[in-house]
């Protein structure tokens, strides 16, 4: 009998441009998806870290993503909280405390 394969968590929420953004769209890539908030200091502490972690990556191939769990009274801070540590990887809204339980991660 042959192992059960485990199914991959799947994603899907919105880019800044307001398209749907799916990880269901990037099969075989090697995936960095980080949930954060603009509201949250853990997460400002961490994202120097992931923008400078993404620079080396990009070159090996590597894509990450970031996942905002800011709410629809927060997400108006998002496009200054990225200006402020130099993202440039993608960036989707629209993550909630389901997302992270279904990836294994807790709760917002």
């Amino acid at each position: 009998m042959a192992a059960k394969k485990d199914t991959p968590a799947d994603l899907t929420l919105t880019d800044l441009n307001c398209a749907r953004a799916h990880l269901g769209e990037l099969p075989g890539k090697v995936v960095v998806l980080n949930f954060w908030a603009t509201w949250c200091v853990p997460y400002r502490e961490e994202m120097p870290l992931l923008v400078q972690a993404e620079q080396t990556g990009r070159n090996k191939g590597v894509i990450f993503i970031g996942a905002s769990l800011d709410e629809k009274d927060t997400r108006n801070a998002i496009p200054k909280f990225l200006e402020k540590y130099r993202v440039s990887f993608p960036i989707w809204t629209g993550a909630t405390g389901d997302n992270l339980a279904k990836f294994g991660m807790g709760e917002a």
